[in-house]
């Protein structure tokens, strides 16, 4: 996500992230983020979905 969503779009957004299969990390970037916060914030959503660790609990809590 790049930008602050008003009311509407951060209800669809949560409705897509609540039907988004595993594995899944959100990323929120400010509107003005510059290249190299964009590069360092895809980097770690990068490492977050290879983490097993942080991945199997949200799967446990969805999946039951």
């Amino acid at each position: 996500m790049c930008g602050e969503p008003g009311q509407t779009l951060s209800r669809t957004v949560q409705a897509i992230w609540d039907d988004m299969p595993g594995p899944r990390t959100m990323t929120w970037l400010r509107e003005a983020a510059s290249a190299a916060e964009i590069d360092a914030t895809l980097d770690r959503a990068a490492q977050r979905l290879a983490d097993i660790q942080e991945q199997w609990p949200d799967a446990l809590v969805r999946n039951g």
